[in-house]
């Protein structure tokens, strides 16, 4: 299973509990994620969605390539955690709840 955040390229520079942004001032935690725009992430949207070819396989009429864009380099992860603690009790048990 995979957590996927909800993330898009608007309003990065406004930011709320729960979000985390990746810039491309970053480096080189920006190069490892595969992003090609600012990107902000929001934990309170997530959901665990198996990690098969339903789901991150090629698309059918593409190259062959999984959607993977890269990983959280570890000169992000407390910006990660930030986020995370910055949500509320009942929040963060939401979304430790999506986990099961």
């Amino acid at each position: 299973m995979v957590l996927v955040a909800y993330g898009t390229s608007k309003n990065t520079n406004q930011l709320y509990a729960g979000e985390f942004a990746i810039y491309p001032k970053d480096d080189p935690g920006y190069l490892r994620a595969g992003l090609s725009f600012a990107t902000k992430f929001n934990l309170k949207k997530t959901v665990y969605l198996p990690y098969n070819n339903t789901w991150f396989g090629p698309p059918p009429e593409g190259p062959g390539v999984t959607p993977k864009l890269g990983e959280l380099h570890p000169s992000l992860v407390k910006r990660l955690h930030a986020a995370a603690n910055s949500l509320t009790p009942g929040e963060l048990e939401k979304l430790k709840e999506t986990e099961q």
